[in-house]
């Protein structure tokens, strides 16, 4: 698939451009890494998806950006390691599945669905990282999981075509 992002400030983490190939086989899913490259207070870009051999054949995403008003002094990014408390939903249904406290490697976890680690990117904390008791200092955000990321890879599992949303936030941030 040849990928192409229409619009200022974002770069596909893995080329450090704004186009990028990605090879799928028949039902496979991918996750694709956005970067800012630009402090973004409100925004809009497009993400274009076509074949290679059918090139007028589109799908476009449309994603739209904003700042939240919960900056904080830590930003999580790939590969750190995190403790979230997670609420999750079968989207589709409305039904709470569960809730806990996970400790998570942000990016591609092997212990967790395909989608979890990665909804952890982005979360925000301050620099005591979650350290002190009884307050809260990171932030949270909702993530909507698509079957072939969440459990479309697991055959027979009962939430197999279910879409699933995650509330994540952090209690304790990477210690570096």
């Amino acid at each position: 698939l040849v990928l192409e992002i229409r619009g200022p400030g974002v770069l596909f983490s893995g080329s450090d451009n704004t186009s990028d190939l990605m090879t799928l086989e028949s039902n496979e899913a991918g996750i694709v890494e956005l970067e800012l490259t630009e402090d973004i207070t409100e925004g809009s870009i497009t993400v274009a998806v076509s074949h290679l051999t059918v090139v007028d054949a589109e799908v476009l995403l449309d994603v739209n950006m904003f700042k939240g008003t919960e900056e904080r002094e830590m930003h999580i990014n790939d590969n750190d390691r995190i403790e979230v408390h997670y609420v999750v939903w079968d989207a589709d249904t409305g039904d709470q599945l569960d809730e806990g406290d996970l400790l998570v490697t942000a990016g591609d976890d092997p212990t967790y669905i395909d989608g979890f680690g990665w909804s952890a990117i982005g979360l925000d904390i301050d620099s005591d990282r979650g350290l002190i008791p009884g307050i809260s200092t990171g932030t949270s955000h909702t993530t909507l999981l698509p079957p072939p990321i969440a459990y479309g890879n697991n055959d027979g599992h009962e939430l197999q075509n279910s879409w699933l949303r995650f509330e994540l936030s952090i209690n304790r941030g990477p210690i570096t």
